[in-house]
């Protein structure tokens, strides 16, 4: 994917023997950088508008991985984005606005695929860790509705205001 700037490609990696890891690399294939990251559940996609903050898809939720300088910290989860997976067009495929401030999200929770905003927190590292709520995720049918971890303001893109589910308390 691209970087905002229109001049860096970022990526995602899992190699066996160096584990999971991002990248950024110029289009021309100079300054190549790489950080560890945590292993992913699954096939995701990723995007970001620079390397100090990437989302990600990976499993049932939203996430967000924070650069600390020397690697990535633990994911955090955003919200969930319930989607089922049963077709290409169902998958979340995340996006930041060009802003940052905001993740741009595919979802069918209404049994159609619409488009959904979350807002970012300023301070990503008050979400919950993908490992404090690991048990709860992992009871959670891949397809079919399920609820919000965090509720997130989200707003659907034709000016209604939605909800994907529950607070959790």
């Amino acid at each position: 994917y691209w970087y905002a700037d229109g001049k860096r490609v970022g990526y995602q990696a899992h190699k066996p023997e160096m584990g999971s890891y991002f990248g950024v690399i110029d289009y021309d294939g100079q300054n190549e950088f790489e950080a560890p990251c945590v292993p992913f559940p699954s096939p995701d996609h990723v995007h970001s508008n620079d390397f100090n903050l990437i989302v990600s898809d990976s499993g049932k939720s939203i996430k967000l991985y924070r650069y600390n300088g020397t690697d990535f910290d633990e994911a955090r989860v955003l919200c969930m984005h319930d989607g089922s997976f049963f077709y290409g067009s169902h998958h979340p495929h995340p996006r930041f606005t060009a802003d940052g401030k905001q993740i741009l999200f595919n979802s069918n929770v209404s049994g159609y695929c619409n488009l959904y905003l979350a807002d970012v927190p300023d301070d990503v590292t008050a979400l919950p860790k993908v490992e404090d709520i690991e048990e709860y995720l992992n009871a959670l049918p891949l397809a079919g509705h399920f609820p919000c971890i965090i509720k997130p303001r989200v707003s659907g893109l034709c000016g209604a205001e939605s909800s994907l589910g529950d607070d959790i308390v």
